[in-house]
């Protein structure tokens, strides 16, 4: 039963980020930049990637499980890297116009969330459990991100279009992060030994998005993290990110296999 709730889980998962994306990715393929085309693909492959593996477990496929995980070593950086550029073409479009790009922070906070959750999924890999639900926490990431660009596209008080978008902004985050509550606690509750990591991950979501982007927002600090990031070139920044998530993951993979 445990597993059939976490197929259903990551099918919602996988529609609500179609759903999401859909008014600014989807609908205007032929627009898209090569970062959103990466992101796009590497972030479907990792949601069916984690699909596989739940079903492979339940099957008791250990060979396959464990020959077919071998790919989230590609899969984890690209997705990394793919969020990083992502950071950096946003900071780049204020950047030009000397102003601080607000988004900067709840931006970040993806890549941030997301390298930590797969960095501490291979620390701690010898715990299978916790490994996997560690793994699959990750999922948070999409759904929220998924949340926030739905409501942008189907949700007419939230569009970004709107005057008063700097006032509504908060009060779609505030649902999202409500919604993210609620499946983090049952998730908890379905497995308290090994559940921790959903709570965890909703709280760095709250950290970073509630509480420290609006204390940066109007500050000379992120007027400056801006430019900088701005700054970026492109195919450094994608190779630098990659590289780094890399080295990260063979870190934890090496530690985690000690006794």
């Amino acid at each position: 039963m445990k597993n059939k709730w976490d197929f259903v889980f990551i099918l919602t998962v996988i529609l609500v980020a179609v759903l999401g994306f859909w008014d600014i990715y989807f609908s205007r393929l032929s627009e898209a930049n090569f970062s959103q085309h990466l992101h796009a693909i590497t972030s479907f492959f990792w949601l069916l990637l984690i699909l596989l593996q739940r079903n492979f477990i339940q099957s008791k496929q250990r060979t396959l499980h464990k020959n077919i995980g071998l790919s989230i070593f590609f899969i984890a950086p690209a997705i990394f890297a793919s969020v990083v550029l992502l950071v950096i073409h946003s900071a780049h479009k204020t950047a030009v116009k000397s102003l601080p790009d607000d988004f900067l922070v709840r931006n970040a906070t993806s890549a941030i969330v997301f390298g930590l959750i797969v960095f501490l999924a291979f620390l701690l890999r010898k715990n299978r459990n916790l490994h996997g639900t560690l793994i699959m926490s990750s999922t948070l990431f999409f759904l929220g991100i998924g949340l926030i660009f739905a409501g942008f596209g189907f949700i007419s008080m939230f569009n970004p279009a709107k005057p008063d978008f700097g006032e509504t902004i908060g009060i779609l985050i505030l649902a999202v992060v409500v919604i993210l509550l609620i499946v983090s606690i049952l998730m908890y509750i379905k497995d308290k030994p090994n559940g921790w990591p959903w709570l965890f991950t909703t709280g760095l979501f709250v950290l970073l998005t509630i509480i420290v982007s609006p204390m940066l927002e109007g500050t000379n600090f992120l007027l400056s993290a801006t430019l900088y990031i701005g700054s970026i070139d492109y195919t450094a920044g994608f190779i630098v990110a990659y590289l780094l998530m890399s080295a990260l993951m063979a870190y934890a993979w090496k530690v985690g296999k000690k006794p």
